[in-house]
């Protein structure tokens, strides 16, 4: 009877873990990006307030503190804008985020400008380059259209808009593109002007704009990655990482929220359910278990980089680590990162689906250095970077990254395709 009531028991608490996944990451990615917490970024302190919300969670879950405590505190620099984000165009209030949207490394600006519109001739004849150069353009936006420049022309324009060649007050550089997307990677080469990106069937050919932007560079943010720690049952000296980022790229302004719920509070979900999982003693590896979520990835993999160059952990000893980003959607399976050259760690994944068929598809691409795996790749340790793959969800770095639209179509499948990978290790 004894037996019994253990098996039934086993089985139940099996039953409540997957049946409760869901319901478990729904929570997490409506907490994680909603408007409270300012897009976990740079304004209003947006990714402090997840960072204490997220210790809550590990201590919950009952991570272990890795060498008596959860955080790993650093600096970096950021430029933010913390207040009003207003654009005219002639008669129409261009929406930041949707019409408009300011690159990360511009000065602020309170004026109301002409604009003059930059033609391929000017690029093309050096006469009229200096002559434009000449000219007081301080009371100007230059306007320029990429996709009425040459290709040829491609670097001069850029180059132009962050150097500010002509001395102009600014420039608004035309996007073709559906949803702009926006970055907050970059703010070391801070300028003294402004550059606005603004989608270019929003723009009304405007002769005169009025511009309201505030910005407030930060140059020593401060910022903190999160470690929880389980020991292994018969390896403890080795470990399997599980990272994933918690920060997004914030506030523009103070209403335009980038929550990012696909990026990444979703990848954050899914790390926080593994160590829940892991933590109950009867589902513990061999091997130990070391849960990193970073911060800083948004602005040049900060958190990471910091990480590996100052390791609170041997880097020798961690033997395999998965990072989670973007895992929101997954109608066509996943991609893993280093899976073109870690052909030997990536063929369990490929045989575990084979067996269960846990996602659509697996793809494998080579090296990348597009988040938080790249660091630690670097310096040797194995890792993979796992993002879903699909259609059915494809905002990224805009306003509408929203908790409330994502499928998480590939969720499950995922934390059990990582589960079996970790088991057989």
């Amino acid at each position: 009877m004894r037996t019994f009531i253990i098996v039934f028991l086993s089985l139940i608490l099996s039953w409540g873990i997957s049946a409760q996944d869901l319901e478990f990451a729904r929570k997490q990615i409506d907490t994680l990006a909603s408007e409270s917490m300012h897009g976990r970024g740079y304004v209003n302190n947006g990714d402090h307030i997840a960072k204490d919300y997220l210790l809550e969670q590990f201590k919950e879950i009952r991570l272990q503190k890795w060498k008596g405590t959860y955080l790993q505190k650093y600096n970096f620099p950021i430029n933010t804008f913390p207040g009003n984000m207003k654009m005219i165009a002639g008669n129409k209030e261009m929406k930041p985020g949707y019409d408009f949207q300011v690159k990360v490394w511009s000065n602020g600006i309170k004026d109301t400008l002409k604009t003059l519109k930059l033609r391929e001739t000017h690029l093309a004849d050096d006469k009229k380059l200096k002559s434009m150069r000449k000219q007081d353009l301080s009371d100007y936006m230059i306007v320029i259209n990429p996709r009425k420049i040459d290709d040829k022309f491609e670097g001069s324009f850029r180059n132009i808009a962050e150097v500010n060649f002509f001395g102009a007050a600014g420039y608004i550089i035309l996007k073709d593109t559906e949803k702009l997307s926006w970055s907050v990677s970059g703010t070391e080469k801070r300028v003294d002007h402004t550059v606005i990106e603004v989608k270019e069937n929003s723009w009304n050919n405007a002769n005169e704009v009025i511009i309201n932007i505030e910005s407030e560079f930060q140059p020593e943010h401060e910022a903190y990655n999160i470690m929880g720690y389980l020991p292994g049952r018969k390896h403890p000296d080795s470990i399997v990482m599980v990272t994933a980022h918690y920060d997004h790229l914030g506030r523009m302004g103070q209403n335009t929220c980038y929550c990012g719920a696909h990026d990444n509070a979703s990848g954050v979900a899914l790390s926080l359910e593994l160590a829940d999982y892991f933590a109950v003693s009867q589902y513990r590896p061999e091997y130990s278990m070391m849960f990193v979520l970073f911060s800083g990835e948004e602005a040049g993999l900060h958190g990471s980089q910091y990480f590996v160059n100052n390791p609170p952990v041997d880097l020798d000893k961690i033997k395999m680590s998965f990072n989670l980003d973007l895992v929101g959607s997954g109608n066509k399976g996943i991609t893993v990162v280093n899976g073109a050259v870690l052909e030997e760690k990536f063929k369990p994944l490929k045989e575990i689906n084979k067996e269960k068929a846990y996602v659509q598809q697996i793809r494998k691409r080579g090296e990348a250095a597009n988040s938080d795996h790249y660091p630690l790749y670097t310096k040797g340790v194995p890792s993979f970077f796992i993002y879903t793959v699909g259609d059915e969800y494809t905002e990224y770095h805009n306003p509408d990254d929203r908790a409330e639209d994502l499928p998480l179509t590939a969720y499950k499948g995922l934390f059990k395709l990582i589960r079996d990978y970790v088991k057989q290790l």
